[in-house]
């Protein structure tokens, strides 16, 4: 499970604004456009019969990766604000500071929880 959820990760971080499809055979994604994509849709179509519905394969759109990678880079954003704030006040922030920085931590927790959850999200379409 965790090297799907890499393998998606990674895939959103390479290719942001193209289409994705899972390849079984080479245990990775790939443009639909390229030649292995291309081959592998013809494939899937190939293997389908009237018995046996046609399965499409696990998909990653850029809109997807766009939501992903927002969520991603807007936690680490919040992290490090959070970071630079304490290093600031020397660990002893004002209280109204540190209700901002607080605020601003569950900013980061939120944004963790969304990337993992998209993530495994996306891992769990794929293995079905």
């Amino acid at each position: 499970m965790i090297s799907e959820i890499v393998n998606v990760a990674a895939e959103c971080v390479k290719h942001p604004t193209k289409p994705s499809i899972l390849v079984p055979e080479l245990g990775r994604y790939v443009c639909p456009d390229s030649r292995e994509g291309q081959r592998a849709l013809a494939q899937i179509q190939l293997i389908a019969t009237d018995s046996q519905p046609l399965t499409q394969p696990s998909r990653i759109d850029p809109q997807f990766k766009l939501v992903f990678i927002t969520a991603a880079v807007g936690s680490l954003l919040f992290v490090v604000i959070c970071v630079g704030l304490h290093l600031y006040t020397d660990g002893q922030p004002p209280p109204a500071l540190a209700k901002l920085i607080d605020g601003l931590l569950d900013m980061a927790k939120i944004g963790f929880g969304a990337a993992v959850g998209l993530l495994g999200g996306k891992a769990m379409q794929a293995k079905t």
